[in-house]
């Protein structure tokens, strides 16, 4: 969510209201219009109630034809939010794309750093904050990596936000963005903040939203955002004031959106993880071997590829996409001993065991895909004799 919406990534940024109207009464002057932020008070408290964290930035600055808002601006509106909003249970992002502040409102990587001190500043409680990055690629170089990343050195940002593109082409950033952001020093965490969204006619979409799931976890990213057309832009085709949300063509109605099969199916990786010390899981890409062969990458053909992670030497953690049904899946490096083995249907959250493990000096050989083997699985492996 954002704390405000309707000005950057909106051509004319028309600004958007909530119960109480628009967020200032007058956006030359940008006097705050208190009614706005009562309302938006009554949504947090609603929020943190039930149980949310909420991965917020307050706005897009830029992305529009028509920039409202002066770096000072910004900064104005960013502490005014984390001073009133600081004791709700969140992670904070300076702006959302923040390269178009860049390219469209004239703004620099200085102007970003002194937001981000301004509002380090203001946040005693020590809410995570980062900065959520344009998917695009062909941005000028440090800020062309989908990446939080060029402000890597900077003392107010404390992780990493990803955002590896709204295209099936580019599923397979989900794999080498985490890789190059993990490998920062120092190491910080790394959400997965935005990638391909969930859209409506899509027979691929809640397979697709299964995929990025599961992947993301597994290369080491500590969250992932998940995301469907209609409902990230709240898109209400039938709004009295004819404030319907962002178009692209691509929506339906926000009560349709949240119906996605793929939004029910994404939700069983917690249920998973929560068997094991999922913030120690190590991406493990090399111990893989597909019929006798060592595996390899997902590319922009081809996200098929099983992929792997271990906590320790005692646990190993598998996803196996579709298109393996019919291929031998194993692991090296493993230790010796006795392993017990569970399926977990990513589809259903259904576990259960896998049968007979093979394992022969350090390979293990994962057993035979249970039916429908056309299907994604995740097979997780635990030593029975634990170090």
């Amino acid at each position: 969510m954002q704390y405000f919406h309707g000005y950057g990534d909106y051509p004319d940024s028309p600004g958007h209201r909530n119960e109480g109207g628009k967020p200032y009464f007058d956006i030359q002057t940008k006097a705050l219009n208190p009614a706005f932020f009562q309302v938006l008070d009554i949504r947090m408290q609603a929020l943190w109630e039930n149980g949310f964290l909420v991965a917020i930035p307050t706005t897009w600055w830029g992305k529009t034809n028509n920039c409202v808002f002066t770096p000072e601006d910004a900064k104005h509106m960013s502490t005014y939010c984390a001073v009133r909003y600081g004791a709700f249970n969140a992670i904070w992002s300076l702006s959302g794309e923040y390269q178009y502040a860049f390219k469209d409102c004239g703004w620099t990587p200085e102007d970003i750093n002194l937001l981000g001190k301004s509002v380090q500043e203001h946040n005693p409680l020590k809410r995570p904050l980062s900065i959520h990055p344009s998917g695009r690629t062909n941005w000028d170089p440090p800020h062309d990596t989908q990446s939080s990343l060029p402000f890597h050195d900077q003392v107010w940002l404390d992780h990493h936000w990803l955002q590896t593109g709204q295209s099936r082409d580019r599923l397979h950033y989900m794999i080498s963005r985490p890789a190059e952001t993990r490998a920062l020093e120092p190491p910080v965490p790394v959400f997965l903040s935005e990638a391909f969204y969930e859209r409506p006619d899509d027979p691929e979409g809640a397979y697709t939203s299964r995929w990025q799931v599961w992947t993301s976890l597994i290369q080491g990213t500590c969250g992932f955002g998940y995301g469907a057309f209609g409902l990230w832009q709240f898109y209400d085709p039938d709004d009295p004031q004819g404030e319907t949300g962002k178009f692209t063509g691509r929506e339906v109605p926000w009560w349709e959106a949240q119906q996605f099969q793929g939004s029910s199916e994404v939700q069983h990786v917690k249920a998973a993880l929560n068997q094991l010390d999922w913030w120690k899981l190590e991406p493990a890409m090399d111990r893989i071997v597909v019929d006798g062969k060592p595996g390899v990458l997902p590319t922009a053909e081809d996200i098929s590829p099983p992929q792997a992670a271990s906590v320790g030497k005692d646990t190993w953690f598998v996803y196996i996409p579709r298109g393996n049904a019919s291929k031998t899946i194993e692991l090296t490096g493993v230790k010796s001993g006795h392993w017990s083995g569970t399926w977990i249907d990513p589809r259903t959250g259904a576990q259960f065991p896998s049968g007979q493990i093979t394992r022969e000096r350090n390979t293990m050989t994962l057993p035979k895909l249970p039916l429908p083997d056309e299907e994604d699985w995740v097979f997780l492996a635990k030593s029975v004799l634990p170090e």
